[in-house]
């Protein structure tokens, strides 16, 4: 052993950080009997070393073959090859890919797993190990050139690699610097070093158990680590910490000196090292509490490494008061140092916090309401603030920078802050804010306000962050606000619904199914935006090539024009919705996807098959043991088109191409595309809530609330889709992180591929569920049913005693016998309700409004009203409210449960019977009653709206009784029932046959015959004259929208490449000259006329405008020569030659263009007025001496 010295700076001053005495390493080699290693800290830039320090002699013998005896195991390899390819994914995505050279060297290659993952990745990999055991592995089963020794400047002279790598090798080395030159010799000029070191604060956990053990000479941080490869020459241009410690990626500098304060604290760290061993410190009582109450900021806690070049913490003690001490940050931003906190940050809070209470009781925050904090500085602010909360306050702490908060869970007691329910703190610049806002939405609405504070200390260190994530709130709130009217207005609905539909919810296969099945393949999403109709013929070019996606608004625009996308997604409530499906005959061979709340007919009277989404809704979870998972498409969604662009990304399509998403209106009468709105209960009804914004194109659109919130949750999935995502809608408000192109570039370009066969794909995955424990579920729904039943009777004799008690106190008999009586009834009713939360809970997220109203917290503190008559007459008013709230949902919940369990036992009686007949169609069973059976057990299966295994069964009863007049009826109605009657009328009319049958069946055959003709009609009206261009005429009119947008050259390349598929179209050439001509590039635009000269001869638009173009550039005569040129092919331009000259005030030209008019015969009513002016005109000038 021997002492040492700084590496870094030098320096021989150090203080002692830990002393571990039973080091396995040092009892490997011989001669020794103190086993003991120690680490210190370098006073003067924080470098943490081991001193006394491993010789020469004692690291050779422990890098013999004792160090690695053996090879390496399956299970080594295994997790190295794992980690390796996480590593390599993290160097590609640094360094980008290398289309030249591609060598890499490792040093120090162990068995050579990090080469291995290069080398499948068409990398020339070469290694060297100075363990011969794991070089020779790496050579025979990996196949790579390993070399056995210790690496120096000669190991590999004159060679040249674009990576050098050197993982877990440098904090063995005695001597770094030379290691870090022969590298540098090593490495290429534009190559990058990849260095991997360990350091003492690294992720998932604080302190890694063999970091400190004696072959480790040095331990890094960032700091210390970055100084180090600035004095070897080497630059760091990215550097991140994985469990193994640090990696950094550098390239080549000049050596330079360094500032050695650019370094670690000494006592800070020794501070901060005592705080993560000690269990008893401040720290971890802190992460204690944080692994309680906030799950999610673990992680992160345990990867922000304590080293930042940025920030350290000092001890501050004003005028040597103890009282006064606090904890102060150096914050480095450049060359400037400054202070955290430029006061006592206790006092300072505390005056801030008493300026929010003083507010507060003017009203600004009210018992309900969510606080904002920007910035959780060491916490003393928050910790004043939470003193002062009311109950039914949630605080919400935003703090950009890991290290402060880091460094406010090593020297602040959070105590109070961590575990109080109401507060949340959130980390980081990717912070979850917009979804902790909508989390605490109920807060909002109840107050209608957010309230901010900025927390100036740590707000003025990042005033951009923080303002931006203000300017997300107004969006937020638009998302919650819309989420809030549907729930409110829709949620007893969608329980019904849901309960209606979850018989058949149970059994549909779930898009889970679909998970990936077309990967990479193109999805089109279909919504009904007005601009649909410039586009959506175009989707029969998609059919066979992508998936197209159509939400539930387009079927009558698209059905009728012969196209019927491949998945129809739908998951609205209304029976509304049901009107714009109804009478729609749609393809067996499509698919719906429907949702558990959908109402009912949508997804009975589909023709096509269904796929169901899962739902988080409060019953989906309750029954969800006894279904399989469907997996859910309905996350951050409020419309079928986010479900839709959900659903894409289920299926692994790419790119998602958007078509008639406009979230707008060009017109406030025609609000959908195909006149969608036909029908629907908004008709003929003035929107006045309409906002003025703009298009893709700067046009002037309306807009509302609601299409901006969609707006806001489809810019969020697309962000962080990873996926191309294309608008091609051609219009609208646009979609923020797509690319916006027409439609037809978006299919030549990303729809022309090799042919999909998306049905059988998608059948291949077609298999129904079925329900899990029918008898379990039997008996949860009938349990919840019964209790259910008690809770709705005891709410209505409750409702009934507080009416009683009304009129009691309205005629002043308040403490009266009677009065007495009646509350202890109303106490023996709210006794009962005790131990029934576990139903009250299933149906609150359909009474929200109801929840809304208890949370309020003066309703909360009604029970801790002192005064008794008027706790009770509030408690009286409360339960008025309360009991009337839950019979509105509890009387259609009880109702439902019962429908639902009659449903499932008759499912499971249908199964018993069906199974053995369904393949036994013999004649003698038939005529033992079989057949008889078989059309009871139809008839069974269509009341449940299991049409498929109703008309299999039907026919089945035909194929052995042609004429069976019921089988014919009843087919007949399914068929009309899934809007096909045409099929309906064929087995109707064979009913009907004798003429002679019931009223119902005649009644039925006319409704058929008034549904096709419905039918007939909707195609009429909808059928839409398809915009045929041929491929140049396509090409200009995306060169229009490009220009259009903004985007010239993409427009200019349209027009050119038109021009190369139709050299005798005009009009490409035009679009050209009006583009330079713009950009001032006359010369260009006498090129393009040329071209056009050239191509097209003798053309009367061409040479009128380039008269035109001859004018504006001062080119008179050159004018007047194009101008006789084009008049003389086509007269009709006379007038308007003269008038252009009457615009140059040269009036004896335009009088010629004039006179040649009228001798020609123009028809023009201005004529002779033009003359007149012109001949007056050109008179004065000669009279004026200007012939």
């Amino acid at each position: 052993m021997k002492e040492a010295t700084c590496l870094i700076c030098g320096s021989a001053e150090h203080e002692h950080l830990a002393t571990f005495d039973n080091d396995p390493y040092l009892r490997r080699l011989s001669n020794r009997t103190d086993y003991s290693v120690t680490y210190v800290v370098c006073r003067r830039c924080g470098f943490v070393f081991t001193n006394p320090m491993l010789d020469g002699a004692e690291l050779d013998e422990m890098y013999s073959e004792k160090y690695r005896p053996a090879a390496p195991d399956e299970k080594f390899i295994k997790n190295n090859l794992e980690f390796m390819r996480e590593r390599y994914k993290w160097i590609i995505k640094k360094i980008g890919e290398n289309t030249g050279s591609k060598r890499i060297l490792d040093i120090g290659c162990s068995a050579g797993t990090l080469l291995k993952t290069f080398k499948d990745n068409s990398w020339d990999a070469h290694g060297i190990e100075p363990s011969e055991t794991f070089a020779r592995y790496g050579s025979t089963q990996f196949g790579l050139p390993v070399k056995t020794g210790f690496y120096s400047k000669d190991s590999y002279p004159g060679e040249e690699f674009d990576i050098v790598a050197c993982l877990q090798v440098l904090e063995h080395v005695p001597d770094p610097e030379t290691m870090l030159s022969a590298m540098r010799g090593n490495l290429s000029s534009d190559g990058y070093l990849v260095i991997g070191v360990p350091t003492l604060f690294r992720p998932l956990r604080p302190i890694h158990p063999q970091t400190l053990a004696s072959p480790h000479l040095y331990i890094f941080s960032s700091n210390t680590l970055r100084l180090l490869l600035q004095r070897t020459g080497f630059d760091i241009v990215a550097i991140d910490h994985s469990f193994k410690g640090l990696i950094a990626l550098a390239r080549k500098a000049k050596p330079s000196g360094i500032d050695f304060s650019e370094g670690d604290t000494c006592a800070e760290l020794i501070a901060a090292y005592k705080a993560f061993t000690d269990p008893a410190s401040q720290y971890n009582r802190n992460m204690d509490l944080l692994k309680a109450n906030n799950q999610d900021l673990v992680p992160l806690c345990e990867k922000t490494p304590l080293s930042s070049g940025d920030i350290c913490a000092v001890h501050e003690s004003p005028e040597g008061d103890t009282e006064k001490e606090y904890w102060n940050l150096l914050i480095r931003r450049g060359a400037r140092t400054f202070p955290l906190f430029r006061e006592n940050p206790h006092l300072a809070a505390c005056r801030a916090a008493d300026k929010v209470v003083s507010e507060s009781a003017a009203g600004k925050f009210g018992k309900d309401g969510i606080i904002i904090m920007f910035g959780l500085e060491m916490g003393h602010l928050p910790l004043e603030v939470v003193k002062r909360l009311h109950k039914g306050n949630v605080l919400l702490i935003c703090e950009r920078d890991e290290n402060i908060f880091q460094r406010a869970m090593l020297y602040n007691d959070l105590g109070p802050l961590l575990s109080d329910k109401r507060v949340k703190i959130l980390v980081g610049e990717h912070m979850p804010f917009d979804e902790y806002i909508s989390r605490f939405s109920k807060n909002y609405l109840l107050t209608g306000k957010i309230n901010l504070i900025k927390n100036m200390p740590s707000y003025n260190l990042y005033p951009d962050f923080y303002k931006a994530l203000a300017e997300r709130i107004p969006d937020r709130l638009k998302v919650i606000k819309v989420n809030r009217s549907t729930i409110v207005g829709l949620g007893l609905k969608m329980m019904e619904n849901t309960l209606d539909d979850m018989h058949l919810t149970m059994q549909m296969p779930g898009v889970a199914n679909l998970r990936n099945l077309f990967r990479d393949v193109p999805a089109v999403i279909v919504s009904a935006g007005p601009s649909l109709e410039k586009n959506f013929h175009l989707l029969q070019e998609v059919k066979g090539k992508g998936v197209v996606i159509g939400a539930d608004t387009v079927l009558r625009l698209l059905v009728p024009n012969g196209i019927v996308p491949d998945f129809t997604i739908t998951a609205d409530p209304q029976e509304t919705t049901y009107r714009k499906f109804k009478g729609i005959p749609m393809d067996p061979a499509s698919f719906l996807v429907c949702h558990p709340i959908n109402y009912p007919d949508i997804i009975r009277t589909f023709a096509g098959r269904r796929f169901v989404m899962g739902s988080n809704n409060t019953i989906c979870r309750w029954l969800s043991e006894y279904y399989k998972d469907k997996g859910q498409i309905d996350y951050r969604s409020q419309s079928v088109a986010h479900m839709a662009f959900n659903l894409a990304m289920l299926i692994g399509a790419n790119p998602i191409i958007f078509i008639g998403q406009d979230l707008c209106y060009y017109d406030a009468k025609k609000k959908h595309a195909g006149n969608l709105s036909k029908g629907s209960p908004w008709e003929g009804k003035e929107n006045k809530s309409f906002i003025e914004d703009k298009d893709i194109f700067g046009n002037e659109v309306k807009t509302t609330t609601l299409f901006q919130s969609f707006g806001v949750l489809l810019n969020e999935g697309v962000k962080s889709s990873k996926r191309l995502c294309i608008n091609a809608t051609e219009g609208g408000l646009g979609i923020e992180g797509t690319v916006v192109m027409p439609f037809s570039d978006a299919i030549r370009k990303y729809c022309s591929g090799e042919p999909v066969d998306v049905y059988n794909r998608i059948i291949s995955v077609y298999k129904t569920d079925e329900i899990k424990d029918v008898q379990g579920l039997l008996r949860k729904l009938d349990a919840a049913a019964e209790e259910l039943k008690e809770i709705n009777n005891n709410s209505r004799k409750i409702l009934k005693n507080v009416e009683k008690v009304k009129r009691v106190i309205e005629k002043g008999e308040a403490g009266s016998k009677r009065y007495i009586e009646l509350s202890d009834a109303l106490q023996k009713g709210t006794e009962k309700m005790k131990g029934k939360e576990h139903i009250l809970n299933l149906f609150t997220e359909y009474a929200y409004d109801l929840e809304l109203y208890m949370s309020k917290q003066d309703i909360q503190e009604i029970d801790t009203i002192e005064d008794l008559n008027n706790r009770f007459e509030k408690q009286v008013a409360r339960a008025l409210v309360y009991y009337n709230g839950l019979l509105k949902v509890g009387v259609p919940f009880e109702k439902g449960l019962r429908t639902l369990s009659a449903r499932v036992k008759k499912l499971e009686e249908l199964k018993e019977l069906f199974l053995p007949l369904k393949n036994d169609t013999r004649s003698d069973t038939l005529s033992k009653g079989g057949a008889q059976l078989l059309l009871k057990l139809a008839k069974d299966y269509k009341e449940l709206f299991l049409f498929e295994q109703a008309e299999e069964l039907f026919k089945k009863v035909l194929e052995q009784d042609p004429k069976n007049r019921d089988a014919l009826f009843h087919l007949g109605e399914i068929f009309y029932t899934v809007h096909h009657p045409r099929e309906a009328l064929h087995f109707l009319r064979q009913a009907d046959a004798d003429k002679a049958t019931h009223k119902k069946l005649k009644k039925l055959i006319s409704a058929c015959n008034r549904k096709m003709e419905f039918w007939d009609q909707k195609i009429a009206d909808a059928r839409i004259e398809k915009c045929e261009r041929s491929l140049p005429e396509q090409l200009v009119y995306e060169g229009e929208f490009y220009y259009h947008l903004g985007q010239r050259k993409l427009a200019e390349a349209k027009w050119k490449e038109a021009i190369d598929l139709d050299p005798l179209s005009l009009t490409p050439y035009l679009d050209l000259v009006k583009l330079y001509e713009e950009d001032q590039e006359w010369d260009t635009c006498i090129e393009i006329f040329e071209q056009a000269l050239n191509s097209l001869g003798e053309n009367p638009v061409l040479y009128r405008e380039l008269a035109l173009f001859s004018g504006k550039c001062g080119e008179v005569e050159r004018a007047f020569e194009f101008f006789e040129a084009a008049t003389a092919l086509d007269e009709g331009m006379l007038v308007g030659a003269g008038d252009f000259f009457v615009t140059l005030g040269i009036f004896n030209k335009a009088l010629l263009f004039y006179e040649k008019a009228a001798s020609s015969g123009i028809d023009h009513p201005e004529l002779t007025s033009k003359m007149a002016f012109c001949y007056a005109k050109h008179v004065s000038e000669q009279m004026a001496g200007n012939p």
